[in-house]
Parts: C-alpha cells; structure tokens; sequence
C-alpha cells in the first residue's frame, strides 16, 4: 500500500514538473491518461472486515468490528471519523446505520479542529442538538430540535458547506431542514473532516456507513492498467532548443522516471 502511494505521488511529482517545463518551454507536457481511483465510499461493515481502516480514521479509541458492526470498545469517548476529502460544490452527504442500544452519541457533521465552528448532531432521549462543540463549558452555537430518534435507526446528514446549512433525515424523515450553522472560519488550519461519530460508551454499533464525499479506492487500484498508462510519462522528453537547458531539464526528469521505475520493480516483486 505505501509502495503504491510512493507510485501515485512520484507520477503526480512528474506530471507537476512536466507541465512546469512545458509552460516555460512551449512543449507538450507528460500525459498519464485516465487512471480513475476518486470513488463514492461505501462502508458494510458486515463484509467489509479490513479495508475499512482506509476509510475510518479513530482517534486513539478503539473499535472493532464485532458481528458485522463496528463497535465502540472503551468505557469513555470513542470518536471516529470517516475519511472524505472536499467536494467542488461544498454538498457532504452521509448516511449512517447505526445501533445504539439508547447510549448516548454524536454524529459528527463538520470537524475542523476548532471548537467554534466545529459541528455535530447530539443525540438525546427528547432530541437532538444541533451545535458546536464546546471549550471549558462555552459552546459559541446550539439549536435544540424535539425529535424521537429510535435505537436503530438511519441517519443521514447534510451539509451545504458553500451556504453553512445543515439537513438532517431519520429513517427518511426529515427532522432539520436547511438549518443555518456556522461557517467554517479562518480559525479552521487543521484537517476538515465531514463525517464521523462520538460514542460515549462500549457496544455502539454502527454497520453501515454510505458517503457521497471522494477517496481514494487502494482496492481497486488496477496495477497494470496503470503500468500501461504510464508509457507516456515515461518515454517524455522535451526540448527547448538550447543543448545547455535541455540537458538540465531532463536530468530532472529522469531522475523522477527512473524513481518511478524503481517502484514499480518493487511492486511487481513483491518486496
């Protein structure tokens, strides 16, 4: 996996410089085709044993996946979030399968690493709060919104980050309708996720996790499509008319090809 990320990046380093190059010198620059790889996540935990540590990343708590959920361990916080990257138009859609047996949880709907515009959906026996998190007991937004939100349910959020409203539908009923949240602020430096849930205590399950937000499918990564593809990038010179500069640009560039080359005999090897 780590052999294969190197592959991607070293790939993405040449095409970068590529066109660098080409810019300055009015070449054509290196084409990798379309190798694809951007894939909506759909995570079943009850077949889905493994790969799923792609997608999830937990917080320094621990789950596991036990009878086809995966499932809060720890007696205190057990936090994770789901891996998804931006999206042009700013919507983020999660749909959740949850279990939670009537303990308490959050789903996380913005986590930006600032309190202030941070935001889940606090679950409570009355209702639901829509809010942000809190620093030493002040908490900058919270709207609560009566609700019956059974044991089992599926819940899906979402969120209009270009417009800073939220939506919110259990079991296809929706309870929150476009409600106005803060917006991601400029305190934000941090890594923004847009999905993930806080359980407060062991046997929380969750078996299905469906998001509309984009990521890298290792799995399905098609090594000799790939290897084809990259014939191009591999064979790419350029030339600027001046034996000098020439000569100093493809040095840069045959250095990254024969990284790229080097990679690839590991993969194949197997080593």
């Amino acid at each position: 996996m780590a052999d294969t990320r190197l592959l991607v990046g070293l790939c993405l380093s040449l095409l970068i410089s590529s066109l660098a190059i080409s810019l300055v010198t009015g070449t054509g620059a290196a084409s990798l085709g379309d190798i694809g790889g951007a894939v909506n996540q759909n995570i079943d935990f009850e077949t889905d044993t493994h790969g799923w540590k792609n997608d999830i990343f937990t917080v320094g708590s621990d789950w596991k996946i036990i009878d086809g959920a995966l499932t809060s361990q720890s007696s205190g916080s057990n936090r994770f979030f789901v891996e998804t990257g931006g999206k042009p138009d700013g919507m983020h859609t999660t749909t959740y399968h949850i279990e939670s047996g009537g303990r308490p949880y959050a789903i996380i709907i913005r986590d930006t690493g600032y309190f202030g515009d941070s935001i889940h959906l606090r679950v409570v026996p009355s209702g639901v709060y829509l809010e942000s998190y809190a620093l030493l007991g002040y908490r900058p937004f919270q709207k609560f919104i009566p609700a019956s939100i059974p044991n089992t349910a599926i819940v899906t959020v979402t969120l209009d980050e270009a417009n800073s409203r939220v939506t919110v539908a259990v079991n296809g009923n929706v309870i929150i309708r476009n409600e106005p949240v803060p917006a991601d602020g400029i305190l934000s430096w941090g890594t923004v996720y847009y999905g993930g849930i806080t359980a407060e205590s062991p046997g929380f399950r969750v078996t299905k996790i469906v998001s509309d937000g984009e990521a890298y499918d290792e799995q399905s990564f098609d090594l000799l499509g790939f290897i084809s593809s990259l014939s191009g990038v591999l064979v790419w010179y350029t030339s600027s008319g001046v034996p000098l500069v020439d000569a100093f640009i493809n040095l840069i560039i045959k250095i990254q090809q024969l990284g790229i080359v080097v990679v690839l005999i590991t993969i194949i090897r197997g080593n």
